[in-house]
């Protein structure tokens, strides 16, 4: 009896003795592999959307507050965390009792320089009016001695009157010199003056304290660090904060997903200086999207929402499913149309596509029978 591996060599044989007869004979064409199945999709009509969909969070409009004079040291605060604060309201202060004995020492020495300025001038407007009169007797002499007036009264006559001038331009440089010593200290003056607004951080809405810095009394603090942080409970919005930045076009859409609510959202583009602060972190600006209408008691901050961004829409128009568009070089795009049983490759024009679904705006009709891959 002949073995099972012996028996298969001579099947092998038979097998291609007999392929060898047929060389030359066209192999038929296997149209679809045999791992593919396919299936028949009828053309419709629908809406082409695409759409992102990002976990978000619902947040309150907030905002960081801080000195802009870091040149004096923390004072403290008047405010707690939790505590609701109108608009106006001084939230912290900065120290300025330093500046305070330094304003009071300013002033008095304003006081002192323009009572010894005064006094100076005083007495040398004096000794020019004493002058003035010494000439004016000299010339009264001269008057009175009008046939023969000696000369040494013209020659002291024009010695007083060089010494009258002499006195008179230093009293003027006095007063400039005067001027300018009282305009520096008054000027130092009116910056440490300057600096008394700045020293109080006030709420620029109304709000609740949502956060405060743990800066202990006398600290200096950091340019541009925010102490404090107030938020306004009624003007909510929703942000997106992962690293993964969304694809967000022109003419593109948001809304937001909470539980079986939909919210329109609109794009809130950040002032340049808050960009400027992200990017100074080292970390990417958030997306924020406000609500077009007022939410209602169903959004809270804090909560979680699925955030939808649609980068292309496309209603009322016929659409099919990715999997039954292909590709030729020659052709473009078609798909494989069924005509009576046959299978046709009709090529189409696709437009806005999705994961889902491929627009067709020419070569397919609504109802037509296409071939789809599973």
């Amino acid at each position: 009896m002949l073995s099972k591996r012996i028996i298969a060599l001579i099947l092998s044989l038979l097998l291609l003795a007999g392929c060898a007869s047929q060389a030359g004979a066209a192999v038929p064409e296997l149209l679809t592999p045999v791992s593919v199945q396919n299936d028949i999709f009828a053309v419709q009509r629908g809406r082409v959307a695409r759409v992102d969909q990002h976990r978000a969070t619902v947040r309150v409009e907030s905002e960081g507050l801080f000195f802009r004079d870091n040149s004096l040291p923390f004072g403290g605060f008047e405010v707690v965390a939790g505590q609701a604060v109108r608009q106006g309201d001084v939230l912290a202060r900065l120290d300025i009792s330093q500046t305070e004995e330094q304003i009071d020492e300013r002033r008095e020495r304003i006081t002192d320089l323009q009572a010894e300025h005064n006094f100076r001038n005083q007495q040398m407007e004096r000794e020019i009016s004493i002058a003035q009169l010494e000439l004016l007797r000299i010339n009264q002499q001269i008057a009175e001695s009008a046939d023969s007036p000696e000369d040494y009264l013209f020659e002291a006559a024009d010695i007083k009157r060089l010494e009258i001038q002499r006195r008179q331009m230093d009293l003027q440089q006095a007063k400039d010199w005067q001027n300018f010593a009282l305009s520096y200290y008054q000027s130092d003056l009116d910056d440490m003056l300057s600096r008394l607004p700045n020293a109080e951080l006030r709420a620029p809405f109304d709000g609740i304290i949502t956060y405060r810095a743990a800066v202990h009394q006398g600290s200096w603090l950091e340019s541009f660090r925010s102490i404090i942080f107030i938020s306004d409970g009624q003007n909510m919005f929703v942000e997106y904060t992962e690293p993964t930045q969304p694809t967000i076009f022109r003419d593109s859409t948001a809304q937001a997903v909470i539980g079986s609510r939909i919210y329109e959202l609109e794009r809130i583009i950040l002032p340049p200086s808050e960009v400027m602060f992200y990017t100074r972190a080292g970390s990417p600006p958030p997306f924020r999207f406000a609500f077009a209408t007022p939410p209602d008691e169903y959004v809270r901050p804090g909560q979680f929402v699925a955030l939808r961004i649609y980068g292309g829409v496309a209603e009322d128009v016929i659409r099919i499913p990715p999997n039954a568009m292909f590709h030729d070089t020659e052709m473009g795009h078609y798909v494989n149309l069924m005509e009576n049983g046959q299978r046709i490759m009709q090529p189409i024009e696709p437009g806005l596509r999705t994961r889902a679904w491929v627009e067709v705006r020419s070569g397919l009709l609504e109802g037509d029978e296409i071939i789809v891959q599973q």
